[in-house]
Protein backbone atom coordinates (compact mmCIF):
# COMPACT_ATOMS: atom_id res chain seq x y z
CA UNK A 1 0.00 0.00 0.00
CA UNK A 2 2.78 2.40 0.93
CA UNK A 3 4.71 1.61 -2.25
CA UNK A 4 1.71 2.07 -4.51
CA UNK A 5 0.71 5.34 -2.86
CA UNK A 6 4.28 6.64 -3.02
CA UNK A 7 4.54 5.80 -6.72
CA UNK A 8 1.31 7.67 -7.43
CA UNK A 9 2.42 10.70 -5.41
CA UNK A 10 5.80 10.71 -7.14
CA UNK A 11 4.12 10.95 -10.54
CA UNK A 12 1.99 13.87 -9.35
CA UNK A 13 5.09 16.02 -8.95
CA UNK A 14 4.13 19.16 -7.02
CA UNK A 15 1.91 17.23 -4.58
CA UNK A 16 4.85 15.07 -3.46
CA UNK A 17 6.47 17.70 -1.21
CA UNK A 18 3.24 18.53 0.63
CA UNK A 19 2.39 14.87 1.29
CA UNK A 20 5.92 14.12 2.51
CA UNK A 21 5.83 17.14 4.85
CA UNK A 22 2.45 16.03 6.21
CA UNK A 23 3.68 12.47 6.81
CA UNK A 24 6.83 13.73 8.52
CA UNK A 25 4.87 16.05 10.83
CA UNK A 26 2.37 13.28 11.63
CA UNK A 27 5.22 10.88 12.42
CA UNK A 28 6.82 13.43 14.74
CA UNK A 29 3.53 13.94 16.59
CA UNK A 30 3.14 10.16 17.02
CA UNK A 31 6.70 9.97 18.36
CA UNK A 32 5.85 12.63 20.96
CA UNK A 33 2.69 10.76 21.97
CA UNK A 34 4.33 7.33 22.15
CA UNK A 35 7.48 8.53 23.91
CA UNK A 36 10.98 7.06 23.82
CA UNK A 37 9.82 3.46 23.62
CA UNK A 38 7.68 4.36 20.62
CA UNK A 39 10.66 6.04 18.95
CA UNK A 40 12.77 2.90 19.15
CA UNK A 41 9.96 0.84 17.67
CA UNK A 42 9.02 3.18 14.79
CA UNK A 43 12.45 4.38 13.71
CA UNK A 44 13.43 1.28 11.67
CA UNK A 45 10.04 1.30 9.92
CA UNK A 46 10.33 4.96 8.95
CA UNK A 47 13.86 4.42 7.65
CA UNK A 48 12.58 1.58 5.48
CA UNK A 49 9.74 3.70 4.11
CA UNK A 50 12.14 6.54 3.28
CA UNK A 51 14.40 4.09 1.43
CA UNK A 52 11.48 2.79 -0.63
CA UNK A 53 10.37 6.32 -1.48
CA UNK A 54 13.84 7.35 -2.66
CA UNK A 55 14.18 4.18 -4.74
CA UNK A 56 10.89 4.91 -6.50
CA UNK A 57 12.02 8.47 -7.14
Amino acid sequence: MVVLSTGWINRQGAIYGNIWQYLTISGSIWWLILGTEGDQHLLPTRKHEMTVMFELG
